[in-house]
């Protein structure tokens, strides 16, 4: 506070600093009122977004983002996932990171072979090409590493 803020306050009452006070609080209230909150996705469904490299295989790759999304969680009923790659080069440049709030969690699913075979499957369900599904990359990561190793910055993870 500035000291012209300072001087006026140090005339009111107690009175008038807590009628201030609660005039502020339903001026709070109103505007929260105004504007309620978007409903957020439930927890099962994944916001899937193709990303503009993806081009002609993007509704594959959406796919197979659920799908392996869908996966994870049957292990990890908090897991997520997203996509990178520049498959518009070719499509074996794609990389699924599994994420996960727990690094016992990442742990658990990074161990797991047979879940690593379902992905692929799934990748082939979803019609992406047989002959890139073999180089496709699945990293898994923890948000308990992200936030302690990288600030909580998922860009410095996947870097």
């Amino acid at each position: 506070m500035n000291a012209w803020a300072i001087s006026q306050v140090e005339h009111l009452t107690p009175l008038e600093i807590a009628a201030a006070v609660v005039i502020g609080m339903l001026l709070l209230w109103l505007i929260l009122k105004a504007f309620p909150r978007r409903a957020r996705p439930e927890e099962h469904q994944a916001s899937i977004r193709t990303q503009p490299g993806d081009g002609a295989l993007g509704s594959a790759i959406a796919a197979a983002q659920a799908a392996i999304i869908r996966l994870a969680r049957e292990k990890v009923p908090s897991a997520g996932a997203f996509h990178i790659g520049a498959v518009d080069i070719s499509p074996a440049n794609l990389a699924f990171w599994i994420t996960t709030p727990t690094d016992a969690e990442r742990d658990r699913l990074k161990a797991d072979e047979d879940l690593r075979r379902a992905f692929r499957a799934a990748l082939a369900d979803a019609g992406y090409p047989p002959d890139s599904i073999s180089h496709v990359g699945f990293a898994y990561e923890s948000q308990e590493t992200c936030d302690r190793d990288y600030g909580g910055n998922w860009w410095y993870v996947i870097k």
